[in-house]
């Protein structure tokens, strides 16, 4: 009785890793970085979906911007010309996180802490500009 007991003991992990392994070990599919930062940006650009517009913005942080350049244009873009402030909030979060830092999206972002017309955007501005700042981007001013 005590050896079954045992035995049980150490299957048991390799009968409940097996069941776990197909619910919780599940991998995310690999996203084609090529395919994928255009459709992002295609939806920044020219969706009618404001949401949309502003879950591309936050998902173009994720891409490595020295490789697309056109990321930060594009987040430049809609963040200075967006109807939606939500959108152009988004905009100067992923500006604020997209690394290394462009002269162009420091002063993006400087002019969108200055002058947009949402408190939302101007506040999102000013704390991406601080970690702007501290990753090392300097002023003209």
């Amino acid at each position: 009785m005590r050896y079954r007991l045992i035995l049980l003991l150490l299957l048991m992990p390799g009968l409940v890793a097996p069941m776990q392994a197909g619910i919780f070990g599940r991998k995310k599919e690999k996203i084609d970085p090529k395919a994928r930062v255009p459709e992002l940006l295609m939806i920044l650009k020219s969706d009618g979906d404001a949401d949309k517009r502003a879950r591309a913005a936050e998902e173009l942080r994720n891409y490595d911007a020295s490789a697309n350049p056109e990321i930060v244009i594009a987040l430049i873009d809609a963040m200075l010309n967006d109807k939606k402030p939500n959108v152009r909030a988004e905009a100067a979060s992923s500006l604020g996180k997209i690394r290394p830092v462009t002269q162009q999206a420091g002063e993006a972002l400087e002019q969108a802490h200055s002058n947009d017309s949402s408190m939302r955007v101007r506040l999102q501005a000013r704390s991406s500009l601080l970690s702007y700042h501290w990753a090392g981007y300097r002023s003209n001013k």
